[in-house]
């Protein structure tokens, strides 16, 4: 019996341990998980920009736009501008070298940057860039009342009715889109991964873990 005893309190203090380990792993889940909304948000901020502007300023102008929302919204590596999914403006310009990438003839990205595009949504991906880790990019299609119905390459785009909702964006035509890109150390560098490994937490008796992003 005594032993039946020692066996089922330390069954319940592993089922404690493993308890308290996972509520550390959720919360620097949830700590990502922000970060990478909070990230995505600049788009937001780009688009009210690009629905009001005729004059096309943002592509002469993208450094000095870029800048503030990369330093207020963290975790970014590079914004960009795709005009009909072309990418034209990068800041800064490294480390990804997206310059004139199509986006929505490239393997890794077409399919959701077209379901973003005839869904009117943000959608994210991950890919490979030629030389570095994965990564991260986030599209968020733009539509505005003074984009032209037909792509330079003389492709027709018709967004108007068939692939939008009824609201604000109805009359509106497909311009590009505005993205984001992260490598994943400049997305979780707010997040502090680093304190896992150092002794920062002390849970269930342990102060070193070891974390893999999955």
């Amino acid at each position: 019996v005594s032993l039946v005893n020692i066996l089922s309190t330390k069954n319940l203090l592993d089922l404690e341990h493993k308890e308290s380990v996972l509520g550390l792993a959720q919360v620097y889940a949830s700590e990502t998980s922000r970060q990478l909304r909070s990230s995505g948000s600049s788009l937001q901020a780009l688009e009210a920009f690009l629905k009001v502007d005729a004059q096309h300023l943002a592509l002469r102008s993208f450094d000095g736009l870029a800048h503030p929302l990369i330093s207020t919204y963290q975790g970014i590596t590079s914004l960009g501008l795709a005009p009909h999914g072309r990418v034209e403006r990068v800041y800064p310009a490294g480390p990804f070298h997206v310059q004139n990438l199509s986006i929505l003839l490239h393997p890794d990205l077409a399919a959701p940057a077209m379901k973003a595009m005839q869904r009117g949504e943000v959608q994210m991906s991950t890919w490979t860039p030629d030389g570095h880790d994965r990564a991260i990019m986030i599209c968020r299609p733009i539509f505005t009342s003074y984009a032209p119905p037909v792509f330079q390459d003389g492709l027709m785009v018709d967004v108007n009715d068939t692939r939008l909702p009824a609201g604000p964006r109805r009359c509106h035509c497909y311009q590009g889109f505005a993205i984001m890109m992260s490598t994943f150390d400049d997305l979780l560098r707010t997040v502090e991964f680093s304190n896992l490994a150092t002794g920062v937490h002390r849970v269930a008796g342990y102060s070193n873990f070891d974390y893999h992003l999955l």
